[in-house]
């Protein structure tokens, strides 16, 4: 309690860079394997400088270096100081730089031996997600997402599933990435793992779980962003239509994060459309059909969801093994919510010839 402000006070004040970097260092190893609460009194000292003294170009040139020898340590409490000290540095990553190198490390401390090291990992790399801008870095982030959701320590996939995750769909929102990277990486596994042996389906079932949370906010995302053109052909009607046919309105739009975009009252012209191709004989499929629209027509997270989305649902939910309950009803789940939330014309114009074309073929 008495070393911490006095280096801390070196750290704020002293001129010369290099003494500073060297009490930073003497800042983070002060315990050998620091406990939580030794963990904690670090990062609230590291907190204050960072309000006060800190900057980015202090962070690269003086905590980088004594960072990257926690990263490296042999006891597991001190590399996981060194994730929650990304955490607590945040505000300061403002370059690639800083951004690159606070990835790399959570990439690699992913794959640690030790559980507490990679629970730090999927409680902190989520702070820094809206820092992470630089599309290089993409796939990187998804990666360590999808294998701390395939961890063997339930605490790991707990905090993964209910924490992360949500987090991560909004940053994907955020950086136009919902569809080719995190929903698309999400199925390559599922169909990935349907391929392999032995079975996984305690996985599987996880993987499902995590395409039900995102239905929502897939149908908010396509429907708040629809194309001039698109609103120019289909006028928003005076009042929200129902569901089609149904007399209701879809629920697990009302239930979504901010609403249903505009795009709800339009959505079913744009699949009649769709679908008057394929009765037309224009395309042999109505999921097909969205790209043989006119060019000026194109509404992209619809047809995302009219053929990569429906496709691979479809393929996974043919490969499941007919004697595991759980992962049928989990399924069975997804595959509710999907029809329910685009709604009865999406599901008899879009998902029923799939998976007719799919068993024939």
């Amino acid at each position: 309690e008495t070393v911490l402000p006095l280096l801390a006070l070196v750290v704020r004040a002293h001129p010369e860079p290099a003494t500073r970097r060297t009490m930073m260092g003497f800042l983070l190893n002060l315990h050998k394997r620091p406990n939580l609460e030794q963990r904690q009194s670090i990062l609230s000292c590291l907190s204050e400088l960072s309000d006060t003294a800190l900057s980015a170009a202090r962070v690269e040139e003086e905590c980088m270096v004594p960072l990257l020898a926690l990263v490296r340590h042999k006891y597991p409490e001190r590399r996981a100081l060194a994730v929650a000290v990304l955490g607590t540095l945040q505000p300061h990553f403002t370059t690639e730089k800083l951004v690159s190198s606070a990835v790399v490390i959570f990439r690699q401390l992913c794959f640690d031996s030790s559980a507490q090291v990679r629970e730090a990992v999927v409680q902190t790399l989520p702070v820094v997600l809206p820092c992470v801008t630089y599309g290089h870095l993409y796939p990187a982030v998804v990666g360590v997402f999808v294998h701390l959701l395939m961890d063997k320590h339930p605490s790991v996939v707990k905090v993964a599933l209910q924490y992360f995750f949500p987090k991560l769909l909004a940053w994907a929102e955020s950086q136009g990435i919902l569809y080719t990277q995190v929903l698309h990486s999400l199925f390559t596994v599922l169909l990935e793992l349907l391929d392999s042996t032995p079975f996984e389906s305690l996985r599987l079932q996880l993987l499902l779980e995590c395409l039900s949370m995102a239905m929502p906010v897939v149908f908010r995302n396509a429907t708040a962003h629809v194309p001039a053109a698109v609103l120019a052909r289909f006028p928003v009607p005076p009042a929200p239509l129902p569901g089609p046919r149904s007399g209701q309105s879809r629920p697990a739009v009302q239930a979504s994060q901010g609403g249903a975009g505009p795009g709800v009252a339009i959505l079913d012209a744009f699949l009649e459309q769709i679908t008057s191709l394929s009765r037309s004989g224009t395309s042999s499929s109505s999921s097909s059909s969205a790209s043989s629209l006119d060019p000026s027509l194109q509404w992209p997270a619809v047809q995302w969801c009219t053929t990569e989305l429906i496709d691979s649902l479809v393929r996974a939910a043919l490969a499941l093994p007919p004697s595991d309950t759980a992962l049928q009803e989990k399924m069975a789940t997804l595959l509710a919510l999907v029809m329910q939330t685009f709604g009865p014309l999406f599901t008899q114009e879009i998902v029923l010839p799939t998976f007719i074309a799919t068993m024939v073929t």
